[in-house]
């Protein structure tokens, strides 16, 4: 008998320890549950608040392209049906200018780049120049421009002095000089 009443006595204790276990286990689960709730629903706001920037986003780029669409066209239909006459003889999708600009602001380093009609280089370059006095060294109509800038990179990185990204430190002879070659390749 005694063996039977200790043995209901641990099992009392046990069952208590269980239930304050599981009570305590149920307190954290739903204070978890209220988390992930809480979590949830500020992530649908933000959601929802990233939509309404994206469509707003759209809709202002959408205004934009149209209204620099009709000035395009009213500014300069002649220089860009020029431009395209040019380009369409010298290739298709790809066809394009490179072209080779200096600024005496940093004197001995020349910027040499790509473009699809390659008009007005100087005037979009000089727009994010305080000065404005950027040069047109020389421009060459290509039939494949990416493939070419490529390629007028890879010869004035061998003789150039110094590069940084499409800057090189070398002279504008030698730059005219490569451009007729890569544009008599392409």
């Amino acid at each position: 008998m005694t063996k039977k009443r200790i043995f209901s006595k641990r099992s009392e204790a046990a069952k208590k320890a269980w239930r304050t276990r599981r009570s305590k286990a149920k307190k954290r689960s739903e204070a978890a549950k209220k988390a992930w709730r809480t979590r949830r629903s500020k992530a649908k706001k933000r959601s929802e608040a990233a939509k309404k920037a994206a469509a707003t986003r759209k809709r202002n780029a959408a205004k934009r392209s149209n209204a620099t669409k009709s000035k395009t066209k009213r500014k300069s239909t002649t220089k860009i049906s020029n431009a395209a006459k040019i380009v369409s003889r010298r290739g298709g999708k790809g066809a394009g200018v490179i072209y080779a600009l200096s600024n005496p602001s940093w004197p001995g380093w020349i910027k040499i780049g790509m473009s699809v009609t390659g008009l007005s280089i100087e005037s979009r370059y000089n727009t994010s120049y305080p000065y404005r006095d950027a040069k047109l060294i020389e421009e060459v109509r290509v039939s494949s421009r990416s493939k070419a800038e490529r390629r007028i990179h890879k010869l004035v990185e061998e003789k150039s002095k110094a590069r940084k990204n499409e800057w090189f430190r070398i002279s504008q002879k030698e730059v005219r000089r490569f451009m007729r070659v890569v544009g008599n390749e392409f």
